[in-house]
């Protein structure tokens, strides 16, 4: 009888080569946002994010398992080597946490203000209500000493609700999120001509320094190449923001 169990569980579709490989899968994140990371009507993870990183499996070989978190949880994550690898903005903090191994995308921050304000210097925003996504940098605006005020935000969807129906003036994010402006029929609620650049900031695909297997390490750095040129990652933010992700973004562009 025992001998009959262990064949079928050697022989099942859960067997222990699957075990093994499941085990041997690398561990990436997807960060919670309407964009790069949410659950589909059928409950499963979707966002760019995940088209990126299945991409990133096909090409490299490797096997990933992939977790939905939120930003602040990605970033620890990616400290203490509970996520081998994933997508986030260049810091001067992070530099010293991960390896920088392709770089995605540079995007603009930019604050965006309401229909008939126009934000032309620093001196614009004085007496006014901005909305703000956590890990946006302010740092040179706090720094003016200008009297303003600021509510924080839980999506880019909830901040511009909020902006059109009059409780904040402005909400500042990166240019690459707040192309959902037109998918959420906005153009007419903001003054993106209006709007004011305080920074760029630079996206990359990046490997936590506690994940040691350089001959990985080197196979997800080709991988990510080649999608950069083929044009497959052009293609992956096409589908998630079209149209809407090259008008926001060249809106700003220098």
């Amino acid at each position: 009888m025992y001998k009959f169990m262990f064949l079928l569980f050697l022989f099942s579709p859960l067997s222990r080569a699957d075990v093994v490989s499941d085990r041997d899968c690398l561990s990436m994140y997807v960060v919670v946002n309407n964009s790069s990371g949410f659950l589909d009507a059928n409950g499963q993870i979707a966002g760019y994010h995940v088209d990126f990183l299945n991409e990133l499996e096909t090409r490299s070989g490797l096997c990933i398992n992939k977790k939905l978190v939120p930003y602040s949880r990605a970033l620890k994550g990616l400290e203490y080597g509970e996520y081998d690898a994933g997508i986030v903005a260049k810091t001067d903090y992070l530099s010293q946490k991960v390896l920088y191994l392709n770089k995605l995308i540079t995007s603009k921050t930019v604050i965006i203000p309401r229909k008939g304000l126009t934000l032309n210097t620093y001196q614009d925003l004085e007496n006014i209500i901005i909305g703000r996504f956590r890990g946006v940098d302010l740092n040179d605006i706090l720094a003016t000493k200008l009297h303003f005020s600021l509510v924080d935000l839980y999506s880019y969807e909830h901040g511009l609700k909020m902006l059109k129906v009059g409780r904040i003036d402005a909400i500042v994010g990166n240019n690459l999120g707040l192309s959902i402006i037109p998918k959420l029929g906005m153009l007419n609620d903001v003054n993106l001509p209006g709007s004011l650049v305080i920074g760029s900031r630079e996206v990359w695909f990046v490997a936590s320094k506690r994940f040691k297997d350089k001959n990985k390490i080197n196979l997800l750095r080709m991988a990510v190449n080649s999608m950069i040129a083929d044009g497959k990652l052009d293609r992956i933010l096409a589908k998630y923001f079209g149209e809407n992700w090259k008008m926001i973004t060249h809106q700003y562009d220098e």
